[in-house]
């Protein structure tokens, strides 16, 4: 029953964004906050936490989340130059001062997502240390599986979406 409700509601969510972003030309805007925020509720509830508890995992997730957004926004950003760069490269002759210099930008940029990469996962642990501290044991334990079972719930539901949309021909 979960299951359905789930799928129903995540099926609801993501087909009033499609419609809404047709007649308004809003590429999927809120439908991702409304999904996090299910996810946030179901996850209090999966928890099983206190009101003064609820606030302080509300924070500390709405914080995490915000980092990630940032993080992924620039990750994004360097992948879409590296991109560009990988493009360019055809253009040069090796030993040239102009592919030198495409070299040299390339490690910076290089360098800078690695760099993004590492503050991904330096978030990911730092938000999993002050869960820790927030969540006894059995909590934890209910969290991680959590993850796993949303996001598996999640794709589950797109897919079902994706089967049962009527396919666009191709004229």
């Amino acid at each position: 029953m979960k299951n359905f409700n789930f799928v129903l509601i995540v099926m609801t969510l993501l087909s009033y964004q499609f419609t809404y972003s047709q007649f308004h030309d809003r590429p999927f805007g809120p439908a991702p906050e409304r999904i996090e925020k299910y996810k946030k509720l179901r996850l209090i509830e999966e928890l099983n936490l206190s009101d003064e508890e609820s606030i302080r995992f509300s924070r500390l997730y709405n914080a995490h989340l915000d980092s990630l957004k940032e993080i992924h926004r620039m990750l994004d950003e360097y992948q879409k130059n590296l991109a560009i760069y990988l493009e360019k490269s055809g253009m040069f002759q090796d030993k040239s001062k102009e592919y030198q210099q495409y070299l040299k930008e390339m490690r910076k940029i290089l360098k800078e997502y690695e760099s993004y990469q590492k503050k991904y996962w330096e978030e990911n642990k730092e938000f999993l240390e002050n869960l820790k501290q927030l969540l006894n044991e059995e909590q934890l334990a209910r969290y991680y599986l959590f993850e796993k079972k949303f996001n598996k719930e999640l794709r589950d539901a797109l897919e079902k979406m994706r089967e049962e949309m009527p396919r666009r021909r191709k004229r």
